[in-house]
């Protein structure tokens, strides 16, 4: 049905993948035209092949596999089943090209996907962007089903020995996914008690002190984030990588020792939902198995299931903030140790779909100089998950307070509070408040009229530089 051929190039060793084509004779005459040239000449060659496919596939390619189809030049194919077939970098093919310094063809197994036996709309909301937010429960209640039987968590066990023995614990990702790693290291370090350094993909290349025994997770929704692909060439010893997505046939997956799925299926928004909440989930999911709490784990994921529902049941007071930060040019985010975590992402989902500026800050560095941007016209949304930082989170909300800012008050329990959500421990915070952040940036954008699933300047999955 389909022929793939993948090269690698002196340029860019980590495999280029190209997707093609319905018949063995088409691969042939475009593996001849294709091999030794550069990435832009091969994407010319195919667009002299668009004529021969049909759209159908463009969308599934960018709904179903997550891919933005203007950074692949919009290639289209006639068949509803899509080939992938990564290559994995390894240092045989890599010698033998060096000696040859000559492209290597290199054939691989097909691997079919079924993409029919997925449903791709929105039902009955009018966006995807709060279908996957009320997706968030069952997105949780997957991640039991697939981790966990018998009150234990069931994961790989070279997973957890690698973590067990490394020296340290290292996350990469970009945008949403860094932040999901942000939670990670805060949950981790506290009960693990073992060292996690959280590294932006893109600015890997400007470390320069890193562990060598060390275990890497790699985040990703779509599995094919070109500035992870490019962390992954700068590490040495590979042998300890694993990466967690949505496309479990991604590159980044064929490239890890094991991958793990999110179990968030098909996300179609470009501002990122509930693989956030599934990211979030694992790492909190591993710090817990490594400390042999799997049941105390289990247990209160059910508590945030029960608290997601319970958001998304009454959502008036969600759209009434919403309505009074719509016309706002500036937002600020407070919080102090993990809610500072969880303000990044929200401030960053704000921005996305509703072209508002937001910062979040730690509380207790207003006074630190921030402080100075704070007036009448400011508004604040302060957050407050554990009563170890009530006393000083409150001092920090008088001195906005005395600005004349504008304020809005979230927490597990503070009667202050203009909205209470019910949490099992801090520890799980981020997911029992991200349908409110999410949600509000939703109705932000929607009072504005703004197009919320494709922001403007936005791709669903980065795959260019």
């Amino acid at each position: 049905i389909v022929g793939n051929n993948d090269f690698l190039t002196e340029d860019y060793p980590v495999m280029r993948r190209y997707l093609v084509v319905e018949s063995d004779d088409d691969m042939d005459e475009i593996a001849g035209k294709i091999k030794g040239l550069d990435e832009e000449k091969i994407f010319k060659e195919y667009e002299k092949f668009r004529a021969k496919y049909s759209r159908k596939t463009k969308k599934i390619a960018e709904e179903f596999l997550g891919l933005n189809v203007e950074n692949y030049r919009e290639v289209e194919y006639d068949k509803l089943l899509t080939v992938l077939v990564p290559v994995y970098n390894t240092e045989k093919y890599f010698k033998e090209y060096k000696k040859s310094k000559k492209g290597i063809e290199i054939k691989k197994d097909i691997l079919e996907l079924d993409i029919l036996n997925k449903k791709i709309d929105k039902g009955n909301f009018e966006h995807f962007m709060i279908k996957e937010i009320y997706d968030e429960p069952l997105v949780l209640k997957k991640i039991l089903d697939t981790y966990t039987l018998d009150n234990k968590i069931i994961i790989s066990e070279n997973l957890i020995n690698d973590l067990k023995e490394s020296k340290s614990i290292t996350i990469l990702g970009c945008g949403t996914s860094y932040h999901a790693g942000l939670i990670g290291k805060y949950v981790i370090e506290s009960l693990v008690k073992k060292r996690v350094n959280v590294y932006l993909a893109s600015e890997f290349n400007n470390v320069t002190l890193l562990d060598e025994n060390t275990t890497y997770l790699f985040l990703s929704q779509s599995g094919e984030t070109i500035d992870l692909k490019l962390a992954y060439n700068l590490i040495k010893d590979k042998s300890r990588i694993y990466t967690f997505s949505n496309v479990l046939t991604s590159s980044l997956c064929m490239l890890s020792k094991e991958s793990f799925d999110l179990c968030g299926d098909i996300e179609i928004s470009v501002a990122s939902t509930k693989a956030y909440v599934s990211e979030v989930t694992l790492l909190i999911m591993l710090a817990y198995k490594l400390s042999n709490l799997d049941k105390e784990f289990i247990d209160n994921i059910y508590i945030c299931i029960n608290s997601i529902n319970k958001t998304l049941k009454n959502t008036s007071l969600i759209k009434d903030l919403a309505f009074k930060i719509k016309d706002y040019s500036s937002l600020f985010y407070l919080g102090k140790g993990i809610d500072h975590f969880i303000n990044l992402e929200s401030s960053l989902k704000l921005k996305e779909v509703s072209y508002i500026h937001s910062e979040a800050l730690y509380s207790g560095e207003l006074k630190h100089g921030s402080i100075a941007l704070l007036s009448k016209d400011s508004f604040v949304i302060g957050l407050l998950s554990s009563l170890k930082n009530k006393s000083s989170f409150m001092n920090n909300i008088k001195e906005v307070d005395a600005r004349e800012s504008k304020y809005f008050l979230v927490s597990t329990s503070c009667n202050d509070s203009d909205f209470i959500f019910d949490c099992p421990n801090e520890y799980f915070s981020p997911i029992c408040i991200s349908s409110f952040y999410q949600l509000l940036s939703y109705y932000t954008a929607l009072y504005k009229g703004l197009d919320i699933d494709k922001p403007r300047n936005l791709a669903k999955s980065c795959t260019v530089e």
